[in-house]
Formats: C-alpha cells, sequence, structure tokens
C-alpha cells in the first residue's frame, strides 16, 4: 500500500520525476523499487536543451559525458535541471533501475506551468513541472505504447497509478512567477 492506494502487479506504480544531476530522482526511484518491486516504473524528465542523464546512460559514460559534447548549449528556463552532467553514483546506480525518460522544451514546461495555476491554483517554477508531461507521453507516444506492450503493462493502465513529482516554486519571485506564467499563455 502507499497511504490508501494498492501498488502490486495489477495496479503498478508510474513515477514522473523532473531530473537535474540525478540525485533526487535517483533516490526516488530506488526508494520506491525497494519497497514495491517490479511494480514501480520510473521515468526520468530533463529539459531538451540539458539530457544529461539520458546522454550518460545512453552512452555508457554516465559523468564522462556532457551535453556540450554533444553541440547542446544546456540553456533552458527549467534552472534547477540545467546542469550538464549527470552525477557518475546516480546513472551508474540508474543503469539498472532505470525504466525510461524524456525531454521537455521550455516552451512545454511553461505551458505546464500555466496550465496547472489556472485549473488548480497551484504555481510551479517551471522545473517542477517536467513530470505532468510524463503520462501523456507515456500513453500517447509510440515508444511509450511500446514499453507498455513490452513490460505486458497495457491491460492494467485502469488500474495504474500516476505521479508527477514537482520540486518546487515557492521561492520564486513575484515578477518571475508572472513571466512565466506569461510565457506558458
Amino acid at each position: 500500500m502507499f497511504g490508501s492506494l494498492l501498488i502490486d502487479a495489477q495496479h503498478p506504480l508510474f513515477l514522473y520525476l523532473p531530473c537535474g544531476v540525478g540525485g533526487s530522482p535517483g533516490g526516488i526511484a530506488f526508494g520506491a523499487k525497494y519497497q514495491f518491486g517490479d511494480n514501480v516504473y520510473a521515468f526520468f524528465a530533463e529539459p531538451t536543451h540539458v539530457p544529461s542523464l539520458l546522454l550518460g546512460l545512453l552512452t555508457k559514460q554516465y559523468a564522462n559525458v556532457s551535453v556540450t559534447d554533444f553541440g547542446i548549449d544546456g540553456k533552458t528556463v527549467m534552472d534547477g535541471l540545467a546542469v550538464p552532467r549527470t552525477s557518475q553514483f546516480v546513472a551508474q546506480l540508474m543503469a539498472h533501475f532505470f525504466d525510461g525518460g524524456y525531454t521537455l522544451t521550455d516552451e512545454t514546461a511553461n505551458l505546464n506551468l500555466a496550465r496547472l495555476y489556472d485549473t488548480e491554483n497551484i504555481f510551479l517554477e517551471p522545473a517542477a513541472t517536467a513530470g505532468l508531461s510524463g503520462p501523456a507521453a507515456l500513453l500517447t507516444s509510440q515508444a511509450g505504447q511500446a514499453f507498455l506492450a513490452q513490460q505486458q503493462l497495457t491491460d492494467k493502465m485502469a488500474n495504474a497509478v500516476h505521479i508527477a513529482w514537482a520540486t518546487g516554486g515557492s521561492m520564486v519571485p513575484a515578477a518571475d512567477r508572472q513571466a512565466f506564467y506569461q510565457a506558458g499563455k
């Protein structure tokens, strides 16, 4: 059980975790998998211009590769995720626990921010909204559908629990909040 939620083979847990250097999402993924085993699927969300963990895992170079090595500028409004090189420890650990990842543009992060504020009156900084794109990416993309089929999860999605991890925004100055919101509109 997770609070009042049942997490088991018929009720899988999907986590969508904003990722910078990887420490927080790595710890959350590790802890959830320790608690619920193979019933947890963790996806890391990174800015399109700073996919450091994804590059580290894909190349198997971990912290020995930077986004700049690929000609990626590393510029993003998601400043909490603007880390050009991942953690060696986390990347090597996640090589065994990682289920997938996706990137999102600054425009998508700001759109997520504005929609969340308009519908729920909750302000998050752009980096904190990265996980909000996860369920749609999983459920509507070709890669997401292939993952669900490969893991034999397609018939379990009606009972699945999806958690988009949000990391903060309470300390963002009012002028910046307004600028992020307007960019999302």
